[in-house]
């Protein structure tokens, strides 16, 4: 129980708190300064990084100022995030009432600094074709102009089987704002995931859902606010949809109710 508890690790470190064990619960850190400085690699951070591991719980936390600036780009390094994981055993992950909000440098757009150049920078959750049985509610995601997320809750691999954020799993109840790309990402295999009741605004495509392959997605009841995809411009797309690298990706059904 980290109530009143606060680990600033002042970007000396990449992660304030590593996981890989089972039947855990981290409960009410506030978490800073992920990130170490003098660390050159492209290789993802997490603020907190699970290697691995089933059953945890990850609640009540209010994690900011994490990231690493990528001196090639001057934007953050992409997919560094407050909850991050590329474990394919990972299961039965619950994050819940967390804060999760903003990162140390902003992430690019697809006009920086050409058009078309894929948005790079920090995202809120990454889980990267993990196991599944998640759980994702009642977080508040969210950050300003200068400090934009990539994607909020996302991860991938967006064309194959597995994907973000893994079979049976559950994504409700959460407000995410500011993201140059997909404010909810749920790619890949998308077997029996479910989506709704989110709140998202401030972002180019609320929900990704490029592709499909394995189904059925359920997508209802969530609301969407201002789209934008660069400063002073429109935006894009409630969903995204899209094939993500070829149509033997777009296999599975969707269906998608009262948006």
């Amino acid at each position: 129980d980290g109530r009143d508890v606060t680990i600033d690790v002042r970007h000396r470190y990449d992660n304030c708190i590593t996981i890989d064990a089972s039947y855990v619960i981290i409960r009410g850190f506030t978490l800073k300064g992920a990130g170490a400085a003098d660390n050159t690699s492209s290789k993802p951070i997490g603020a907190i990084l699970l290697t691995g591991g089933h059953d945890i719980i990850i609640e009540g936390c209010d994690i900011c100022d994490w990231g690493r600036l990528n001196p090639k780009t001057g934007f953050g390094f992409d997919y560094e995030s407050a909850i991050y994981s590329r474990s394919a055993t990972l299961q039965r992950l619950i994050v819940q009432r967390c804060k999760l909000h903003d990162p140390s440098f902003d992430g690019s757009n697809w006009y920086e600094p050409t058009y078309p150049t894929h948005s790079e920078g920090p995202q809120c959750i990454s889980l990267f074709n993990a196991g599944g049985n998640h759980v994702i509610r009642y977080n508040e995601c969210w950050s300003d102009l200068e400090h934009m997320f990539n994607d909020g809750i996302g991860g991938g691999s967006n064309g194959s089987f597995r994907g973000s954020p893994g079979p049976d799993s559950d994504i409700y109840g959460n407000f995410m704002s500011n993201c140059w790309d997909d404010g909810l990402e749920v790619e890949g295999g998308s077997r029996n995931v479910r989506v709704w009741d989110n709140y998202i605004t401030q972002c180019m495509m609320m929900i990704g859902n490029a592709a499909d392959s394995i189904g059925p997605l359920y997508i209802w009841r969530n609301v969407s606010a201002r789209s934008q995809s660069q400063p002073g411009a429109g935006g894009g797309n409630f969903l995204k949809m899209g094939y993500a690298g070829g149509e033997q990706w777009m296999s599975g059904h969707m269906y998608i109710f009262h948006n």
